[in-house]
């Protein structure tokens, strides 16, 4: 079962996934619409911070039935799941020589990855920069019709999406990877 916090509720390129950048609020009082992670740095707003947790089924459970009152259902589930629930598809990109993966040079602290959430016809393009526990995203929405886009040279062009695909192009980045799960 997926759940936000109350601050938080928020083609070849990626044949796995086959929606503009967003100005947000962070002057918006409690409680958040989107994930401290996405918000833009300010006074105002905490770090998001990402620790991660092993869990077998009956902790899992015991603590998202201690945690459920206090939280709302993340905003990609699926009305239909009973359990809150929905597929992820994640597509990660890296150099022909790994650099991402190994985290050298430049590379240490990002990762570029499209990802999509059930059968959307949308695509988030994301960037994570993640420095200890502190993590950081811009993410841009597309079509899904959109990806093939990537697949050429960076453009002239006005795209929302541009950011991504120049750092993508500039840093030699392909897609090697991808993950699904429920």
């Amino acid at each position: 079962m997926r759940f936000y916090t109350r601050r938080e509720a928020t083609s070849c390129f990626a044949p796995e996934l086959m929606a503009g950048e967003q100005e947000w609020n962070v002057t918006a009082q409690p409680p958040y619409t989107l994930s401290p992670s996405l918000q833009l740095t300010s006074r105002d707003v905490l770090p998001a911070h990402e620790v991660k947790f092993l869990l077998d089924e009956l902790q899992a459970q015991q603590v998202a039935a201690e945690l459920q009152s206090a939280l709302i259902p993340d905003p990609h589930a699926d009305p239909q799941a009973t359990d809150g629930g929905y597929s992820t598809t994640t597509v990660y990109c890296d150099t022909p020589e790994f650099d991402l993966y190994h985290r050298r040079g430049g590379h240490a602290r990002r990762k570029f990855r499209l990802r999509r959430y059930g059968c959307s016809e949308s695509v988030y393009l994301e960037r994570k920069s993640k420095q200890g526990t502190r993590v950081r995203k811009r993410r841009t929405c597309i079509p899904i019709t959109d990806l093939e886009r990537l697949e050429q040279p960076p453009s002239e062009l006005c795209w929302d999406a541009d950011w991504f695909h120049r750092r993508v192009a500039c840093r030699r980045l392909s897609p090697v990877l991808a993950v699904m799960y429920d």
